[in-house]
């Protein structure tokens, strides 16, 4: 909430259309005294928002639990409630990255290009100056704050950069999620960023290969019949996709995958685990780091 823009949000609701359109860019003409100028013109490209999603979180407290019970039984739910709204919300919102024009990785300080930063306390400075330059390359706006949402190991790396090198920085206590200033930016810590693993089908996918995300396991089999089973299928390209249906309590359940518990559809539903296939390989993203383990031979 700390870095969104919530100025519409007393005035909006599901159905609505937020417009933000942007104007056109000046071209600069030399100025010759005593002569007619040309008047350039202003047009808009309209950009838009539409509102249509809502969240619920509903559950029932028992008044004999409202009785016997020491505690508040509907204070501590709805605090719990209000946790897992805020990370949805948080996740959503972060997943958005996805969409930004500009990228910054392992190639922008001399690595490898389109792989992640490994990022350590030796080279953290050395990312974040570079990514500011990057930006200033990019003529982004210096007059507006310049927001870093980080994981906690990053988080790390830069606490020990301050105390290694005495940087200017505020406390770095958390105060929601933020967590004070470094080299320019406002660093902000969340265990809701977007976070991808992609695998790839080393060979032939066969019966009981099995992959397993955040403990929630899917097992490979020729005729499905238990919760988590997945249809061999074909080919490996029907496998994943498969798996990925499976994931995302997709269509063909019954037939493509056989429905998880409740349970387990809670845990990544919770996590906001998602999953696309191709021919070879399979996507899962999810809100934060998930463990993904997988036997596909």
């Amino acid at each position: 909430m700390a870095i969104a823009n919530l100025e519409e949000k007393a005035a909006i609701s599901v159905g609505d259309t937020v417009h933000r359109p942007y104007i056109s860019d000046f071209q600069v003409n030399d100025y010759t005294k005593g002569t007619a100028v040309s008047i350039q013109d202003i047009t808009a490209t309209d950009e838009t928002l539409t509102i249509a999603t809502t969240k619920e979180i509903s559950f029932y407290v028992d008044t004999i639990d409202k009785i016997q019970n020491m505690y508040n039984s509907a204070d501590e739910r709805s605090q719990r409630a209000a946790y897992r709204l805020s990370n949805d919300i948080d996740g959503d919102f972060l997943s958005q990255v996805e969409n930004a024009t500009n990228d910054f990785d392992d190639g922008d300080i001399g690595g490898t290009a389109g792989n992640p930063i490994a990022l350590t306390s030796s080279n953290t400075v050395k990312s974040f100056s570079l990514l500011k330059a990057m930006m200033n390359k990019n003529n982004i706006e210096g007059d507006k704050p310049w927001d870093v949402v980080m994981d906690p190991a990053t988080a790390s790396f830069i606490e020990q950069q301050v105390v290694a090198n005495g940087f200017n920085t505020a406390d770095l206590t958390l105060k929601n999620g933020y967590a004070g200033d470094f080299l320019g930016f406002n660093c902000f810590v969340s265990n809701n960023l977007l976070h991808e693993t992609i695998l790839t089908a080393a060979g032939t996918i066969v019966a009981d290969n099995t992959i397993t995300v955040a403990g929630v396991t899917f097992t490979i089999k020729a005729a499905p019949s238990v919760a988590g089973e997945v249809d061999l299928g074909a080919s490996d390209e029907i496998s994943l996709t498969n798996i990925a249906l499976a994931i995302n309590a997709g269509a063909g359940a019954g037939s493509e995958y056989i429905e998880i518990s409740a349970a387990n559809r809670q845990t990544l539903t919770n996590n906001r685990v998602t999953a696309t296939s191709t021919a070879t390989t399979l996507t899962i993203k999810s809100s934060g780091y998930v463990a993904v383990v997988e036997v596909l031979t």
